[in-house]
């Protein structure tokens, strides 16, 4: 006894999972790191997680990218992202300043890359604190950065709080005042001190020895 359905249906479901397949690349291309990472070690844990593993949680727009070799990577990159904060959610144990720096890595072994953030676009920034003498912000790909959207916003605001203003950015280098700086001394300048002493103290004694005889 044959089936005539059943192939119209294993179709239909086929068709069904191809449109899905379908929506979720497009929802990737619209925002690329809102996809799931590639990384196979990069576990992404829920919202509220990534919310309360955060060092640091705020809003910015990214103004420029620097990229360098990452150490101990052969074709591994370590972006750092110049970032216009807006707005902050959480800073635990840190100050975040409307001037701050984000660190992410792309195409570096067995660690979960984010990649490059776009220039000019505004994020929810998820990152937490290095260690080490010259601690950095760092965003990974599981760690909830991604493009800012009023549903993102209302999230962070519900789990966090009403965010706040960043801290003015602070001066980092110090302000050095040049001191005149004299041109060396020829050796007749250097020696006219203490030729005047000399002087001086001869026509003292000669002065002295005339009293000297008058009395």
């Amino acid at each position: 006894m044959t089936h005539p359905a059943r192939p119209r249906r294993l179709a239909a479901g086929l068709a069904l999972a191809g449109t899905a397949s379908a929506g979720l690349l497009g929802a990737g291309a619209l925002d690329p790191v809102a996809a799931v990472p590639r990384d196979a070690q990069c576990q992404v844990p829920g919202f509220a997680t990534q919310m309360r593993n955060a060092t640091a949680v705020f809003t910015g727009k990214v103004t420029a990218v620097h990229v360098a070799d990452a150490s101990g990577s052969d074709i591994g990159q370590e972006l750092t992202h110049e970032v216009e904060v807006d707005l902050v959610y959480k800073a635990a144990r840190v100050t975040i300043e409307a001037d701050e720096q984000v660190l992410t890595t792309r195409s570096v072994r067995d660690t979960c890359n984010l990649g490059r953030l776009n220039v000019g676009k505004s994020y929810l920034f998820v990152v937490k604190e290095s260690e080490g003498d010259s601690p950095q912000l760092i965003a990974t790909g599981n760690g909830g950065t991604k493009l800012e959207t009023d549903a993102r916003d209302e999230r962070a605001r519900r789990l966090l709080g009403t965010p706040v203003s960043p801290e003015p950015t602070s001066e980092t280098k110090a302000a050095f005042e040049a001191l005149p700086v004299d041109p060396p001394s020829t050796l007749s300048r250097a020696a006219a001190p203490g030729v005047a002493l000399v002087l001086v103290g001869l026509l003292g004694l000669v002065v002295t020895r005339r009293l000297g005889r008058r009395g």
